[in-house]
């Protein structure tokens, strides 16, 4: 009923943007975040 009721007066989601052709995952930008972390870490030789 309510997702009858949603599907009326709520707007359709907007489309996901474009992959950028770098961008491992395109979910988010927030997995990337810690791999260029570990990346850096391990390239430092930690």
């Amino acid at each position: 009923m309510w997702s009858f009721l949603r599907k009326f007066f709520m707007p359709p989601p907007q489309p996901p943007p474009p992959p950028k052709p770098r961008s491992p995952s395109q979910l988010s930008p927030r997995p990337l975040l810690p791999a260029l972390v570990v990346g850096g870490w391990i390239r430092h030789g930690h």
